[in-house]
């Protein structure tokens, strides 16, 4: 049980009485003899009170407590402050900045005190025309559904041979010429997202023939991914591996070249409209938009390494994954 009064035992000193300890008797000692007994049923003799002899010492004894007086009472709580002082200081001054500068007091969104929110007349405008920004520019939604750094192990990647975190960065290798690599995330944005979704990855460095990201991945028996793919070259390609459906082995649905020279680190990402479109993007910037009603099947997010020939193993290594649920405004 907890001592609110501290430990005790003994190792440990009791506490001292308050004030000074307890003093022999002063003066001459008391002569010792043997007691005598007071006759029982005798009245004890009554008589004057005797002065005390002057000059001797009065006897010490222990100390007694000093006399308590009356409790004082807790001084009283000061009143509430009045909430209408704060507005009449802070109401003037804000009429002069306004009369001053009407555009501050427009766009201002601000509290002066005791509760009171101030905004201005234009501030939930500005709050809807960001809305409609970012539902109309890439990655066209604020709403993550999927991150990850790529920087440490997460648990968030069917990582193995040639899939593993190395380095700060998710590094994926393929030493089989003629041969891909695909490393899958453990998460699909199918049902999270309706299948409206912006994936993006980031390439830190590359040397391979080609390596990009995996936006419809299903690694088992009946193995398909959709590629967005960057070339040793300079050169970008929307692809296709599906050994069941329409297409071939492996199919170029769009190719194009990169804006400028090819450097790293590299940011791309695919916006993906259900069974309407997908978006190409480079470091934010659009490359090309292609209608394919294949785009709806589901499967997991990932990133992929080609190698074509030569003795040098191909490799990649990836960071900063993420997936954003499409604003439902968004016509892109």
């Amino acid at each position: 049980m907890y001592n609110p009064y501290g430990p005790r035992g003994d190792s440990q000193p009791h506490t001292p009485p308050f004030g000074p300890p307890y003093s022999p008797m002063q003066g001459q000692p008391y002569p010792q003899g043997p007691m005598q007994p007071y006759p029982q049923g005798q009245p004890y003799p009554q008589g004057p009170m005797q002065p005390y002899p002057q000059g001797q010492p009065y006897p010490q004894g222990p100390m007694q407590p000093y006399p308590q007086g009356p409790m004082q009472p807790y001084p009283p709580t000061p009143p509430p402050k009045k909430k209408g002082k704060a507005i009449l200081i802070v109401l003037p001054i804000l009429l002069v900045v306004c009369s001053l500068s009407g555009w501050f007091c427009a766009n201002a969104d601000f509290s002066i005190g005791d509760g009171i929110q101030i905004t201005g007349f234009l501030a939930e405008p500005r709050v809807q025309a960001t809305a409609t920004y970012n539902a109309s520019h890439y990655p066209f939604g604020t709403e993550i559904r999927f991150a990850d750094g790529l920087s440490t192990v997460s648990g968030k990647w069917k990582t193995g041979s040639g899939c593993n975190i190395q380095g700060g960065a998710l590094h994926v290798s393929e030493a089989t010429s003629g041969t891909f690599n695909p490393c899958l995330s453990t998460y699909s944005p199918f049902l999270d997202t309706s299948d409206n979704y912006t994936y993006e990855v980031t390439i830190k460095q590359m040397h391979a023939y080609a390596a990009g990201l995996i936006f419809r991945g299903k690694n088992d028996d009946d193995p398909f991914f959709h590629f967005l793919l960057i070339y040793s070259n300079g050169t970008y390609a929307l692809s296709v591996y599906d050994q069941l459906g329409k297409h071939k082995s492996f199919d170029v649905l769009k190719s194009g070249k990169l804006q400028g020279q090819l450097s790293f680190p590299l940011r791309i990402g695919v916006v993906n409209k259900h069974m309407q479109s997908i978006g190409l993007y480079a470091n934010g910037t659009e490359l090309a938009t292609v209608s394919d009603n294949d785009l709806g099947n589901s499967g997991n997010l990932g990133v992929a390494v080609f190698k074509d020939q030569g003795t040098e193993t191909a490799s990649a290594d990836f960071v900063d994954a993420k997936c954003w649920k499409r604003s439902s405004n968004s016509d892109t």
